[in-house]
């Protein structure tokens, strides 16, 4: 059986420099697909800042705390963009209760697509959005993966260290952290991404995914005395 892709420097079709259009080879056309995705031509690399404080005192001799503060700042973090949306638009979003059932209320909101606020057969429970006019139809989603989030973590460790005998060590540690981000996403293959709208010119910041404020771990270690012969 022949292999579906060309080795080079064989071209995979015979496309006129400068077209808009090309038909691919029917060996490959089941496998093509209209989703896009490509690096920023300003790509940078990620690359993080840290900081770290440890104070620590004996109490006794067999008895240590300590306190410890880290700060990471991370710059130039991956995220990707739709640029397959249209420009959105402030529309008036109705507010409906718990009935779908229109209170009255409105309020503004920028949105790619219209929304439909009647009861239908496609829109049970009104309000629904619409399906999104993309500037090239003939494509899905372009995702451009730029470099240009950021993140920031603070944590504060609070630990106790000590040995209750001769053979048993006794740890027990407390974390106070806070992370955030301003929409950073992992870049994996085969998964999308957290797409974000090309048109924010600063997406606003939140907590992280990854944001756990407290954090408590003991832990013990017995190391029991060796005999000798």
């Amino acid at each position: 059986m022949p292999p579906c892709f060309p080795t080079y420097p064989n071209a995979l079709g015979n496309c006129p420099s400068g077209a808009t259009t090309c038909t691919p080879p029917a060996s490959v056309a089941s496998h093509l697909t209209t989703q896009i995705s490509a690096f920023s031509p300003n790509f940078q690399t990620p690359y993080t800042e840290q900081a770290s404080l440890t104070l620590e005192h004996g109490l006794t001799r067999k008895l240590t705390p300590s306190a410890s503060y880290l700060y990471v700042h991370g710059e130039h973090l991956i995220r990707s963009l739709d640029a397959n949306l249209p420009k959105p638009k402030f529309v008036e979003y109705p507010v409906y209760n718990d009935q779908s059932v229109l209170t009255g209320d409105y309020y503004s909101v920028a949105s790619f697509a219209t929304w439909q606020t009647k009861r239908s057969v496609d829109c049970p429970y009104p309000p629904c959005i619409n399906d999104v006019p993309c500037p090239d139809p003939r494509l899905g989603i372009i995702n451009s993966f730029e470099s240009e989030a950021s993140s920031i973590y603070h944590g504060l460790t609070l630990l106790l260290k000590g040995q209750s005998s001769r053979e048993l060590f006794v740890r027990v540690g407390y974390t106070f952290a806070k992370a955030m981000d301003d929409g950073q996403d992992g870049l994996v293959v085969g998964r999308p991404g957290n797409v974000q709208s090309a048109y924010a010119t600063q997406l606003e910041g939140g907590l992280s995914v990854t944001d756990r404020r407290n954090r408590i771990v003991a832990s013990t270690v017995n190391e029991p005395k060796s005999l000798s012969l």
